[in-house]
């Protein structure tokens, strides 16, 4: 099957109708990010992928006065954020033009994703920084996905319907060969019992208290091959890289 976007589109579209766009302060992949984005406000940062663009409203209370992002949807209001409907392999902008790239959880509905590191590597100044974050492969979370899929045919995965999940492996292989350097690669989620339930606990307590966690650098263990499995093993594989 392959992936339907017109479907994926009306999904997600009818996701953003229903959902806080709020995002939480304890939020990994918004860790990551700041670990990486340059503290130059003046970037030009992309949102490839933005969905209801949450990371890109946090970037610009920060005081990020350039942000850019595309997705399928015709239209997205979001104050302070340039936003055009587009898919991540066909990038209306032009070569070398931003200093910034994230794409949280996005990368895996284009297949193969190596069409989308393309034009990453094309509109990205060189030595510039880009976040790439996805489900992988081999991870336990990606296989309970696939079933609850593929076997329960359940509602709840239809945005997933066509879509052929990577290694953080072939992430690492086909930045390398599209020109990027590799600056980090981490997972996060690595438990498949142990972070469910504290995820369930923490947002039982917040729902009654209205506390948040503050942003937190992420916790790296500074071993490569730790990193390595984590990197294949958890709910999303993280990699960070550098236009060469």
């Amino acid at each position: 099957m392959e992936i339907n976007r017109e479907q994926i589109r009306t999904i997600y579209e009818t996701k953003l109708t229903s959902k806080n766009v709020e995002l939480s302060s304890s939020d990994p992949q918004l860790a990551y990010i700041l670990r990486a984005i340059p503290t130059d406000l003046n970037i030009h940062v992309l949102d490839a992928g933005c969905g209801d663009g949450r990371y890109s409203i946090y970037l610009h209370k920060l005081g990020y006065n350039h942000l850019y992002a595309v997705d399928l949807f015709s239209t997205l209001n979001v104050p302070g954020i340039e936003y055009k409907s587009a898919s991540i392999d066909e990038l209306p902008y032009e070569d070398s033009f931003f200093d910034f790239i994230f794409c949280n959880s996005v990368i895996f509905y284009v297949d193969p994703p190596e069409k989308a590191l393309v034009e990453f590597h094309r509109v990205l100044k060189k030595g510039a920084t880009i976040v790439i974050t996805a489900h992988t492969k081999w991870s336990l979370f990606t296989l309970w996905r696939t079933i609850k899929r593929d076997i329960f045919k359940l509602r709840s995965m239809n945005h997933l319907l066509g879509v052929k999940f990577y290694s953080a492996k072939y992430y690492r292989k086909t930045l390398a060969k599209n020109g990027f350097e590799l600056v980090l690669i981490d997972g996060w989620r690595f438990s498949f019992i142990i972070y469910p339930m504290y995820h369930l606990v923490w947002a039982a307590i917040r729902k009654i208290t209205n506390l948040t966690l503050p942003v937190k650098k992420p916790y790296i263990i500074e071993t490569k091959w730790i990193r390595r499995i984590k990197s294949e093993l958890s709910y999303h594989s993280v990699l960070i890289a550098k236009k060469i």
